[in-house]
């Protein structure tokens, strides 16, 4: 016994349509979740004192006069452990991330970031990161982990639609 199956030009039209809505809402709704999975994992993990990028580890220590500065009391409400990169606490508020054509743009509006980032703080030119700009890296295992389990899960609710 033998049964063919086609599709007339219309009935595809309209599922292609539809993958396309279906796709679009799915790209939308990743890229939301990522933007935010990565600034909370981030803001979180730095707070805790540890690079959010691949491989980095805890931040380097604070330099020995910075430190005495801290116990002093010249640095309202700063301790020398954990190295949160934390004064006032506007360089982690303003990072954010920002829709652009599938996907997000993860960034920070305050210049500080690119000195703890990249060119090095202090006297010392210390850099601690806090987002992989640099070929080859990555954001860490903790924070791609939860990329992975949030994007599994869209993807289940998606394909049961």
């Amino acid at each position: 016994m033998k049964v063919n199956f086609k599709l007339d030009r219309d009935s595809l039209r309209r599922i292609e349509r539809d993958f396309a809505k279906k796709s679009d809402v799915l790209v939308r709704k990743m890229s939301e979740a990522g933007g935010r999975i990565i600034t909370e994992e981030t803001k979180r993990m730095v707070d805790a004192g540890i690079s959010p990028v691949k491989g980095k580890g805890r931040f380097k220590k604070y330099s020995e006069s910075y430190s005495k500065q801290i116990k002093r009391g010249k640095v309202q409400g700063k301790s020398t452990r954990p190295v949160n990169l934390k004064v006032t606490g506007k360089m982690m508020k303003s990072l954010e991330y920002k829709k652009i054509t599938n996907g997000v743009r993860i960034l920070f509006t305050d210049e500080k970031a690119l000195y703890h980032n990249k060119l090095g703080a202090g006297k010392s030119k210390v850099k601690r990161r806090i987002m992989p700009i640099d070929e080859g890296e990555e954001y860490s295992r903790v924070i791609t982990s939860r990329l992975t389990n949030a994007f599994r899960k869209l993807m289940s609710i998606f394909s049961r639609r």
